[in-house]
């Protein structure tokens, strides 16, 4: 009786979304709707600018009809690293991402739209000049409220860049912040934050982001393990290029930024081609001597996110 009910449903479904009158009807496309699942064959009813009814549609109407055979018809696609943020000042409709199907930009790498003083105003003014666009915001809010009363042909979100706030308090000096420089660039990150950023971007090649400083790395920490030594590291497989080694000599907890106690020595398996993947910030290289070796070393301090720590370790 579930299973006849179940099948009654289906059909009534269908007849409904047949007897429809549709803005427009895409036929005989393949779909792939972004669920992960294989595509498959249909139609899509568009109305009011909406999809209304995904299915067997041949027999509705519509104002305009699209022949997708032999076609893909999938969600629009989403640019995780876009850089359309002053563009789309220019021309909201931003043509170049929606004739490739990009209907989504996530922007923000290192720099970023916001925040703005009139320091970064004038040090960037040959760009702004470029576009013609006279940059009258300073914050995500005022940037957001502009786009939104110009009109937008894609949606937009952006990170806000870890550049962007070392250039807000200390312009593009190679120097380490105050701890009152450093309070105040996390404050322009929760700021952000509340206004609309989806979160925080690096972009470690381009100056000065790696100016900064192993201090800086940890107070814009909230969890982590400082790890200051490894020894004994060994290859367990060439093909994924995975080690093993043990901490040693200076191993800390660290919370809230701050460095909190030592703890015990940790072993891990790690492959540095996955490592350099999961990179959030990078510092200041300084040289270093190796317990296993007779060179130096230039390294730079490296905040790393799920780094595979496997066991505690009773060396020291």
């Amino acid at each position: 009786m579930r299973r006849l009910l179940w099948l009654c449903t289906i059909l009534l479904l269908g007849i409904s979304a047949n007897a429809q009158d549709f803005d427009t009807l895409i036929i005989a496309g393949h779909i792939v709707d972004g669920t992960g699942s294989p595509w498959y064959a249909g139609d899509v009813g568009i109305r009011n600018g909406r999809i209304a009814a995904i299915g067997s549609l041949r027999d509705a109407s519509a104002k305009k009809t699209i022949d997708a055979h032999g076609m893909v018809v999938a969600p629009g696609f989403i640019d995780m690293l876009g850089q359309s943020e002053i563009s789309i000042l220019v021309n909201p409709q931003l043509p170049s991402k929606i004739y490739q199907g990009i209907t989504t930009e996530i922007t923000g790498e290192g720099n970023s739209v916001a925040p703005l003083n009139d320091a970064i105003v004038q040090a960037d003014r040959v760009g702004y000049e470029h576009y013609s666009i006279t940059p009258d915001w300073r914050t995500f809010e005022q940037y957001f409220a502009r786009l939104e009363k110009q009109g937008m042909g894609i949606n937009l979100a952006s990170y806000v860049g870890a550049t962007q706030v070392r250039r807000m308090v200390l312009g593009d000096a190679d120097r380490a912040p105050s701890a009152v420089e450093l309070e105040q660039m996390k404050q322009l990150v929760r700021q952000a934050m509340q206004q609309g950023a989806v979160g925080v971007s690096t972009s470690l090649q381009y100056a000065p982001a790696p100016y900064a400083s192993t201090e800086e790395l940890i107070a814009s920490t909230k969890k982590g393990i400082l790890v200051t030594r490894t020894w004994y590291i060994r290859m367990v497989d060439p093909q994924s290029v995975a080690l093993t080694g043990l901490t040693r000599d200076g191993t800390f907890y660290i919370e809230n930024g701050k460095i909190k106690h030592p703890i015990k020595n940790f072993r891990f398996n790690e492959s540095p081609v996955s490592m350099l993947n999961n990179i959030d910030e990078i510092g200041k290289p300084e040289i270093l001597s190796g317990d296993e070796s007779q060179y130096q070393l230039l390294i730079p301090a490296m905040k790393v996110r799920d780094f595979n720590f496997t066991s505690l370790s009773d060396a020291v």
